[in-house]
């Protein structure tokens, strides 16, 4: 199995990454086993470090992505459009630690789309990348509650549903009354990353939200195209990314890679246990039952859901697909050992995927894990 490592550099500061000797030892184990095949890195502003590990990596014939938050992560360092939930409010955050807080902005704004390539022209674009991984490609999540799905309900937003026919006073309607409780998602079916919804209105909302990263990724991928770079996408598990604005199989025609985050373990955004029980609070018990029945998850662990979902990826056309799983141990929210690394490493070979994302911080991998990489 080919490895392709994510480091987290810290925020966007140019504060110096702690051990980048170490990081570099582990990288030269991979590369010496014969299974280094990339590094996914950001989104600190140290050019050391990068200068450092593109020398190294380079010299090895290994290509260095610079991973970019799109719309979260950049506040305080760039002027953006925030987004609005049906209720008129600012969409709240989510503090996951000080250096990530999962803020989002709309995706319907020019300035917001824009942001990620002004950011790679003034800090990175004198150091010799291969590509960019754009990460946080996305609407918030139900880690929010319902007004996290809700948005965004900005006067861009609101025009481009009223263009797609969608009644704003009846949509907003429908989502205060999930919020309250007064009534559930109603799920109709799930095919290949996308859900249909009973609720007309709402199914017609959810579907636009999914053009509307389409359109920005698109915009994002043709700038960082002309600048000779490669560009990766950073998705949610496709069942739980169309909720967020993802339609895998249409961001596969524009990528040149994508890496699906299938995190059985991860207690936190983006994990499939936190993310699950966060659609059960928002959503309601029957939607959620309605949700695991359709996925389909009946062994409860994720492995099923794993499983059916990377299995119709390798089916689809459209730009390789590398999965992501954890590799990192990070208390209390991501406790990963080795078997777990094994068993995943083992799934993923019997559906034949040859490369693989260990996610999501290199200098969080233990030795232990690290082994079962290498195995």
């Amino acid at each position: 199995m080919k490895l392709i490592f994510q480091i987290f550099t810290g925020d966007l500061t140019p504060k110096s990454l702690a051990a980048p000797q170490m990081i570099i030892d582990q990288l030269r184990q991979a590369h010496e086993a014969g299974r280094l095949a990339g590094v996914l890195c950001g989104w600190s502003t140290d050019a050391n470090f990068y200068w450092q590990l593109s020398d190294v990596l380079h010299s090895w014939g290994v290509p260095l992505y610079l991973k970019i938050a799109v719309f979260s992560e950049l506040k305080g360092y760039q002027e953006f459009d925030p987004m609005v939930d049906f209720n008129g409010f600012l969409m709240p955050p989510y503090v996951l630690n000080p250096q990530e807080s999962f803020e989002f902005r709309c995706p319907s704004s020019a300035r917001n789309i824009n942001a990620p390539v002004e950011l790679y022209d003034t800090q990175f674009s004198h150091i010799p990348f291969d590509g960019i991984f754009l990460d946080r490609i996305r609407y918030s999540s139900f880690i929010s509650g319902i007004a996290g799905i809700g948005g965004c309900f900005c006067p861009e937003c609101e025009t481009q549903y009223a263009k797609a026919g969608i009644e704003i006073g009846k949509l907003r309607q429908r989502l205060r009354s999930l919020q309250t409780g007064d009534s559930q998602i109603c799920l109709r079916a799930y095919d290949k990353g996308r859900w249909e919804i009973e609720d007309p209105i709402l199914d017609a909302f959810f579907k636009i939200r999914t053009q509307i990263i389409e359109r920005a990724l698109h915009t994002l991928t043709e700038r960082f195209h002309a600048r000779g770079l490669q560009v990766g996408f950073d998705l949610f598990a496709p069942a739980m990314g169309y909720f967020c604005g993802q339609d895998m199989q249409r961001l596969r025609q524009i990528a040149d890679f994508v890496k699906p985050m299938m995190y059985r373990y991860t207690t936190a955004p983006a994990g499939l246990p936190f993310e699950w029980e966060r659609l059960r609070l928002a959503a309601g018990s029957a939607a959620a039952e309605q949700f695991e029945n359709l996925a389909g998850d009946s062994q409860g662990n994720y492995q099923g859901l794993m499983q059916r979902e990377l299995a119709w990826m390798r089916q689809e056309s459209g730009c390789p697909v590398w999965p992501g799983i954890e590799a990192n141990y990070i208390e209390p929210i991501a406790e990963i050992h080795s078997e777990q690394i094994r068993e995943n490493i083992r799934l993923l070979t019997a559906l034949g995927y040859d490369q693989i994302v260990a996610s999501w911080n290199l200098a969080r991998i233990p030795q232990s894990n690290m082994k079962a990489l290498l195995e």
